[in-house]
């Protein structure tokens, strides 16, 4: 009781490593696919900027709408994983 908390905040911190390690290690497919869906979004956001600036449509709307839809998809991905985990992890 009397020591510093040093040593058993380094133990909380490998813990917690070690469970972040385990996650991505069990759930690597899903998170490759959600970091390739997002760089997909941005990248057709970029694209459909520069080429709707071009022809002169491109609005906020359109904007908005796509990242809405990306996160839509996101948030569904994300729905999925953390069922998984939830599931897996006894409280």
């Amino acid at each position: 009781g009397s020591r510093l908390g040093g040593g058993s905040c380094l133990g909380k911190c490998a813990h917690v490593f070690k469970l972040i390690f385990k996650e991505i290690k069990d759930n690597i497919f899903i998170y490759i696919l959600s970091i390739i869906y997002l760089s997909v979004c941005v990248i057709e956001t970029i694209f459909a900027k520069r080429t709707l600036n071009k022809i002169g449509n491109y609005s906020f709307v359109t904007s908005e709408t796509h990242n809405f839809i990306c996160m839509i998809m996101f948030f569904i991905v994300y729905s999925l994983f953390g069922n998984k985990k939830g599931n897996s992890k006894v409280r």
